[in-house]
C-alpha cells in the first residue's frame, strides 16, 4: 500500500486487535503502568458535579466487580458498542449515545 505512505506520510500497518493489545499492555507495564485487566466497571465517578461544563472537582474513581472504589489519572473501558460507561459520559454532556452495531468492526490509528 504505498499510496498510502505516499498521500499520508507514513505507511499502513495491518495488526490482528489481540496481537495490538498485547503490545500495548507489555509497553505500559514496562513503563511502569498499574494496568488492570479482566474487571468489570461497575459504576465511573467522573469526578464532576454532574454537568458538561463544571470541571472535575475530585480525581475520578471507579467501582469494580460489585465490591471496592478505586482512583486512577486515566479509566479506560473497552466495553464495547453497548457500553454503560459511555452512555453515563455523555449523559453528562447532555448528548444521547447513538452507537450502532454494523457487524463488522474496524480500528484506524496512526501512531
Amino acid at each position: 500500500m504505498p499510496r498510502v505512505e505516499q498521500e499520508f506520510g507514513c505507511p499502513l500497518w495491518v495488526a490482528h486487535r489481540a496481537d495490538l493489545q498485547t503490545a500495548l499492555l507489555k509497553a505500559a507495564r514496562k513503563a511502569g503502568i498499574d494496568v488492570r485487566t479482566g474487571n468489570h466497571v461497575d459504576v465511573v465517578d467522573f469526578g464532576s458535579s454532574g454537568t458538561a461544563d463544571t470541571y472535575p472537582v475530585r480525581q475520578p474513581q471507579y467501582k469494580v466487580n460489585q465490591g471496592d472504589w478505586l482512583q486512577a489519572d486515566v479509566i479506560i473501558c473497552a466495553d464495547g458498542i453497548k457500553s454503560h460507561i459511555r452512555r453515563d459520559m455523555m449523559n453528562i454532556h447532555g448528548q444521547i449515545d447513538q452507537g450502532t452495531y454494523f457487524a463488522i468492526s474496524s480500528i484506524l490509528a496512526c501512531i
